[in-house]
């Protein structure tokens, strides 16, 4: 991605915000990439090539402020957690991989923890059962580290709302407005059959479209199966 600066803001903020320290390391993709559209990863790829649109600095503000959390909880020491592992496996010829936040040992178990920087909205969606992802990539998390030899006991997201507000609290108690500006959200554990199905669905999925953008038939969108049709499998 190519940053402009537009409103003259601080050099610092600049090199905060054009720093990219993420890497899906050696693998072929990754989680997030992975239950998204293939349109969006193949897009992501040709920007790597070069292509990539221009964005002012000044609009990477949400950005900013979820890598700049992530980064002050990696640092803190917290004795029996296992903090920003980046966990990979096999599937269907590629190689997947996903860096978890938090895994928390629970005797022989583990508990999977992800940070999300987001709106009271989403949360409050995310809580009335609407799709955000999460559900998703949580259960794909459980799946790396399930197949790295842990056992995963329970699945959380720690929301932090960037927009929570103390009157609105006040006001809309009962509502199902968050009464503080930090939830732990449990989000549902597949069966480890579900997990499996929906991996190989989604990695499939990439690898048909995949090849399509390889032999320069260009970016194709592909139906996959919703979360409904696999709920009969466990999930």
């Amino acid at each position: 991605m190519k940053y402009t600066n537009e409103k003259n803001l601080p050099q610092s903020i600049v090199r905060a915000v054009s720093a990219d320290a993420y890497s899906r390391g050696e693998s072929d993709i990754s989680v997030t990439s992975l239950i998204d559209a293939p349109r969006q990863h193949i897009i992501q790829q040709a920007f790597s090539g070069g292509m990539a649109p221009e964005v002012d600095v000044s609009r990477r503000l949400w950005p900013l402020l979820g890598t700049a959390f992530h980064s002050l909880m990696d640092h803190d020491h917290e004795p029996g957690v296992i903090k920003e592992e980046r966990l990979f496996m096999e599937c269907n010829g590629w190689v997947v991989s996903g860096a978890v936040d938090r895994q928390i040992e629970r005797g022989r178990k583990h508990d999977i923890e992800d940070f999300k920087v987001t709106s009271v909205y989403t949360y409050m969606g995310a809580e009335k059962g609407e799709k955000t992802g999460w559900e998703e990539q949580l259960n794909l998390y459980a799946a790396l580290a399930e197949a790295n030899g842990r056992e995963v006991k329970d699945l959380y997201i720690i929301a932090l709302l960037r927009d929570w507000r103390p009157m609105e609290a006040k006001n809309k108690a009962g509502s199902g407005y968050p009464q503080t500006p930090i939830m732990r959200m449990p989000i549902k554990k597949w069966t480890e059959g579900a997990r499996k199905e929906f991996l190989l669905d989604r990695v499939q999925l990439h690898q048909s479209a995949q090849m399509l953008w390889d032999e320069g038939d260009g970016i194709v969108e592909f139906q996959t199966k919703s979360v409904g049709s696999l709920a009969t499998s466990g999930r």
